[in-house]
């Protein structure tokens, strides 16, 4: 269940009423496996802002971000804040990351959507990278949901 107050299980899905027509703009992306291992660069991509209170953009935006392990990332926020159901990516001196308006969007590794925007503290500050609900942790759960409405 979503927990406000700390963001745990920041995922929803949606049941339309008609499949997506699949086209250069609308495709698909393979979910990360259960205990899928990420430990190189990400990319995240959205349509947030470019800057912290700034300008949205007039085109689809995508950062490259590395990866950062559980153990740094409760370091940045506290032991408190970091879920198992979290991973985190961002550059250490900031610069780049997601920003207002990315939530929901996909953190994607080699292919797969590995995160879903989720928080941070602002948008590419040193030192605070990128938070996001960890696909992997909730694979299984998806594809539970999916088969039981469909």
């Amino acid at each position: 269940q979503y927990n406000g107050l700390t963001y745990e299980n920041d995922i929803a899905l949606m049941k339309v009423d008609r499949p997506f027509q699949l086209n250069e703009h609308v495709g698909v992306v393979e979910l990360a496996p259960r205990d899928y291992v990420v430990d190189k660069n990400t990319t995240a991509i959205g349509w947030g802002r470019l800057s912290s209170g700034g300008a949205s953009p007039d085109t689809l935006q995508h950062v490259e971000v590395p990866f950062i392990n559980d153990d740094n990332c409760r370091q940045a926020y506290g032991q408190n804040l970091i879920f198992d159901s979290m991973i985190c990516a961002g550059h250490p001196d900031g610069g780049k990351d997601a920003c207002q308006g990315d939530s929901g969007g996909p953190l994607n590794h080699e292919g797969k959507m590995v995160g879903i925007t989720s928080w941070g503290y602002g948008c590419a500050q040193a030192e605070h990278p990128g938070v996001y609900t960890e696909v992997s942790f909730f694979t299984e759960w998806i594809k539970l949901t999916i088969s039981a409405n469909s």
